[in-house]
């Protein structure tokens, strides 16, 4: 699969879900560095290129990001382990 398939894979998807969730941030890998060759801004490459298809009038599209450290923490080490 290279960066074309998945640009068709992902216009497809409208016709078949109401929402298509994508996380911001990626493992880095052959098919990433494909799609991270279009300009992408703050929804991540794949965010990006759903936002840009204009699909949003039939799917919704939920871009997430994993947030490692918590609010008000000015420990860096202590951000990453939170406590219950």
């Amino acid at each position: 699969m290279n960066g074309r398939d998945v640009l068709r894979v992902i216009e497809e998807m409208e016709s078949f879900y109401d929402l298509v969730m994508v996380g911001r941030r990626h493992e880095d890998s052959q098919l990433m560095a494909e799609l991270t060759k279009w300009k992408h801004g703050e929804l991540g490459s794949v965010g990006e290129i759903l936002a840009s298809l204009n699909i949003g009038a039939k799917t919704s599209i939920l871009v997430v990001q994993q947030q490692t450290r918590f609010w008000g923490s000015r420990d860096p080490e202590e951000s990453t382990h939170l406590r219950r």
